[in-house]
């Protein structure tokens, strides 16, 4: 990786076709601008300024990535997945949180125009709901206060990590909660199916003595072979080595995870279950589909500048894009269920932009296929009125 401070840096341009701008939430904040260069991908790294009711404040750090992809969206995939490790890295070197980047717009340069896609959080949240069933809950709920204290602390931590799995956004996070939580159990499901807790002894290489055996995951692989076979064991634990000892890039690692993370958590729950000793006919009403937590609206919107040429497009905060002006909205409840209308107004901030592609990401139940959301195409205000007669 080359680091260089602001004034090496801005004669070295890269001759690339995208430009995603991301921003992330920390207290680091930088003595002055700094750029990073490798894989073929430039960043550039200035300090996130914005305020609050108290006034100006250092909100974190604001990313300019350039590189080329094979179109808009994989150019911002790319750009997350590279600036998480630049992120881990501030935190390493300032012993300080940074949060995962959110991409905010980025731009394509072609033919002589740009064009942009959008990022913008609207300021209402899903109204997604599951209905609690209290004598579900209640037959958890006594099981585990009936455990031993020991027993009963194993099953709160893998049942805490499981939640903590549900919680997270990252596919690598979730699939690490969610083995951790299997490790948890794994002595429990050892004891209560009498497997080994100790692999098979081996001979020094040096002296020829016997050595005993390490510890196992013996009870994590039962539980996951009984939803999955051995296939869904090799396949687990594959991705599990490959993060832990750093076998594969974490960016293929986590295309395999993703795939699994519907039949762990089967498993999680499902041993969970098993060491509490829930009735058998109940545990069909524990299954389903991880549900996340309501967030508000994410829009995308897709536009070309009518004016504006490639290189343009300036670094840092202050650039061209469309403002959010108002959100029209309407919840109400019909026949028991939530039904959501949405409408976004932007008002372009510079030349005159044509809108030519929008979409609006939701958290829905995937347990329940029924719509609740009706969304309208967004208004957009001109960034200059016509004088009127």
């Amino acid at each position: 990786m080359d680091i260089q401070a602001e004034g090496e840096a801005e004669s070295q341009e890269l001759a690339t076709r995208f430009l995603v701008k991301a921003a992330a939430k920390t207290a680091i904040r930088l003595p002055r601008p700094q750029r990073f260069s490798w894989e073929g991908v430039q960043v550039d790294a200035t300090n996130w300024e914005t305020n609050d009711q108290a006034g100006p404040m250092h909100r974190g750090l604001f990313f300019d990535v350039s590189l080329s992809a094979e179109d808009v969206k994989a150019a911002v995939v790319v750009a997350r997945r590279l600036l998480e490790h630049l992120e881990s890295a501030f935190a390493f070197v300032m012993a300080a949180g940074v949060s995962h980047s959110k991409p905010l717009i980025a731009f394509e340069q072609e033919e002589g125009h740009v064009t942009a896609l959008q990022y913008e959080e609207l300021p209402v949240i899903a109204a997604v709901r599951r209905h609690l069933d209290p004598d579900r809950l209640r037959a958890l709920w006594d099981r585990l206060q009936a455990c031993n204290p020991a027993s009963r602390e194993r099953v709160d931590r893998a049942i805490a990590w499981y939640r903590k799995g549900a919680f997270e956004d990252l596919v690598l996070d979730r699939f690490q909660s969610w083995w951790v939580a299997l490790e948890a159990l794994n002595p429990l499901i050892q004891a209560k199916y009498d497997l080994s807790t100790t692999g098979p002894a081996r001979l020094c290489p040096n002296c020829g003595a016997a050595v005993p055996g390490g510890p196992v995951s013996s009870g994590t692989r039962f539980v996951i072979e009984r939803v999955g076979g051995a296939q869904l064991w090799r396949a687990v634990s594959e991705a599990r080595n490959d993060v832990v000892h750093a076998r594969r890039p974490l960016g293929e690692v986590a295309a395999a995870m993703d795939a699994l993370l519907p039949q762990l958590s089967q498993v999680v729950r499902g041993a969970v279950l098993d060491v509490l000793d829930v009735p058998t006919d109940l545990r069909p009403q524990f299954t389903g589909s991880d549900l996340s937590i309501p967030r508000e609206y994410q829009h995308r919107v897709g536009y070309r500048f009518r004016d504006l040429k490639p290189n343009d497009i300036p670094r840092g905060q202050d650039y061209p894009s469309l403002k959010l002006a108002e959100v029209s909205a309407e919840r109400k409840e019909v026949d028991g269920r939530i039904q959501e209308r949405v409408a976004p107004t932007y008002k372009a901030t510079t030349d005159p932009v044509a809108v030519f592609s929008e979409e609006l990401e939701v958290v829905v139940d995937p347990d329940d296929a029924a719509a609740t959301l009706d969304s309208e195409a967004p208004k957009l205000i001109p960034s200059t009125e016509a004088p009127r007669p």
